[in-house]
């Protein structure tokens, strides 16, 4: 870091273009709308800070937003030169003056940082390592700022690239300290691609097995509706016999999982067939040659702890029975 700021008084003897790299952690933790020059130095003015920019550009340590006036015109013709972000091209190097002020065994804050203890909302490194990224692909960086209808906030879009005939918009993925910052009434929030799958401890543990060589067959029951064909054709795939009871007119029970950065993972469950599935459901042969059982959620299933868990008594009995009467 003394490296750095020493190259960059030959870029400027007064040592401004070093306090403008130094302050870019301060611009971007303010959430302002645009580089901060007080942060700098008191009392600067932006035409000289301008001036220095295009030098400090060409030393490949710092990267440059621009505010696009009005994207749907053309973000270069209508860049505001006055109004810009500024990131450092290197995110370690951002951490590094973030936490400048102290040694680092010496810094609160960068011991709770190692620690995962830190409070604090950490979205401008996102934005800065986001920044770092699209610049080594080779994009111009923009970022566009919107005033609210009903108050004096502004909303901000962090990054927008033209590719090809589209505009496209880039959010950094910034960790929430609630729920209700990011699942608003009317909110769109844009998704990557579903990861769907068989899931839970039953299927997995069952797919492991099968996949260590071991002879298994995977026992449930679905609904006969697109999800219930879902989970059978995957457990086909994978070359698990069929063991699963298809009853007609119930849902497939399934669990969406929400894992949203920096809250704990949220299950929304449908029980769906599992509420329904008892002991007088199972074929009478379809345990004969089993060596072991696995039954997995019995908390979960209506039908296995009504009673006092009389139908989860009954299916363990027959079990333990079965297994006795083989030993003799």
């Amino acid at each position: 870091m003394d490296l750095y700021e020493e190259d960059f008084t030959k870029i400027d003897g007064t040592g401004l273009a070093g306090d403008i790299y130094d302050s870019i952690p301060a611009s971007l933790t303010g959430n302002a709308s645009r580089y901060m020059l007080s942060n700098a130095r008191e009392g600067i003015r932006a035409e000289r800070v301008r001036e220095l920019i295009p030098d400090i550009l060409s030393s490949y340590t710092v990267n440059i937003a621009y505010h696009a006036n009005n994207p749907a015109v053309g973000m270069s013709l209508e860049k505001d030169a006055g109004r810009y972000k500024l990131y450092t091209s290197d995110v370690g190097l951002f951490v590094t003056l973030a936490f400048k002020d102290k040694k680092y065994t010496d810094n609160m804050i960068y011991n709770k940082l190692l620690s995962d203890k830190l409070e604090t909302n950490l979205g401008y490194v996102y934005e800065n390592a986001v920044a770092q990224m699209l610049t080594a692909k080779g994009n111009h960086l923009f970022y566009y700022t919107m005033k609210s209808d009903t108050s004096n906030h502004l909303y901000e879009i962090d990054f927008i690239l033209s590719v090809g005939n589209n505009i496209t918009l880039v959010f950094p993925n910034q960790p929430v300290e609630r729920l209700e910052e990011l699942l608003q009434p009317g909110k769109l929030i844009h998704m990557e691609e579903a990861d769907v799958h068989t899931g839970g401890s039953v299927a997995n543990t069952g797919l492991a097995l099968k996949f260590l060589g071991a002879d298994v067959t995977l026992m449930g029951k679905t609904g006969s509706d697109p999800f219930g064909s879902m989970v059978r054709t995957l457990l086909q795939e994978h070359g698990v016999p069929d063991g699963m009871l298809v009853a007609e007119g119930e849902s497939t029970s399934y669990s969406m999982v929400l894992v949203v950065p920096g809250i704990d993972r949220i299950f929304l469950h449908n029980p769906g067939a599992n509420d329904t599935f008892c002991t007088s459901g199972i074929p009478e042969d379809a345990l004969k040659e089993v060596a072991l059982l696995h039954f997995g959620y019995p908390p979960l299933m209506a039908e296995m702890y009504r009673n006092r868990g009389e139908e989860l008594v009954k299916l363990i009995a027959q079990e333990v029975k079965k297994q006795l009467s083989h030993r003799n």
